[in-house]
């Protein structure tokens, strides 16, 4: 919390002074690994898209939507470059920990197309979200044979008393 609070003020701080880009992914980061705060998670998803956005880069859905449009940055701009890596990770981060897995699947594979061999981190952020992916599809499994096993035992149990 104490970060989210010191890049908050610097961010406001270099806000005011008309360069806020550093600051700013420096907050995004904060946000989006403040895992015990939903609000500042969705702040940090809510900050990142806007900076794509305003980047030329990506709306909300297209953040985790491989068919996105393409970045404001030329060839030549490493630093816008880099700049829209970031913002893609974070926004990823940011997705993760809401438990939007699937969306965090697509902004990493996307993040991964733009920028090849971007980061093991978003690598390892995918292959977690795949994991989570697959955790949720098992208890999803588990949840509908308990339902249904339910739903057998109760028409078995009519059918007996009827006789």
């Amino acid at each position: 919390m104490f970060q989210v609070a010191t890049f908050q003020a610097e961010y406001q701080a270099a806000f005011s002074a008309g360069d806020p880009d550093a600051a700013r992914l420096r907050l995004i980061w904060a946000l989006a690994h403040h895992a015990q705060s939903r609000a500042h998670v969705r702040r940090a998803l809510d900050l990142a898209t806007a900076a794509l956005e305003g980047r030329g880069g990506a709306s909300a859905a297209a953040v985790a939507s491989p068919g996105a449009a393409t970045p404001g940055a030329s060839g030549g701009a490493t630093a816008a470059a880099d700049e829209d890596r970031e913002l893609r990770y974070l926004s990823a981060v940011a997705l993760f920990n809401l438990g939007r897995y699937l969306d965090c699947r697509r902004a990493c594979a996307l993040l991964l197309a733009r920028h090849p061999g971007a980061s093991r981190q978003a690598e390892a952020l995918k292959a977690a979200a795949d994991d989570q992916v697959v955790k949720e599809g098992l208890l999803g499994l588990g949840v509908l044979g308990a339902v249904s096993a339910l739903v057998v035992g109760v028409a078995v149990s009519a059918t007996a008393r009827r006789r």
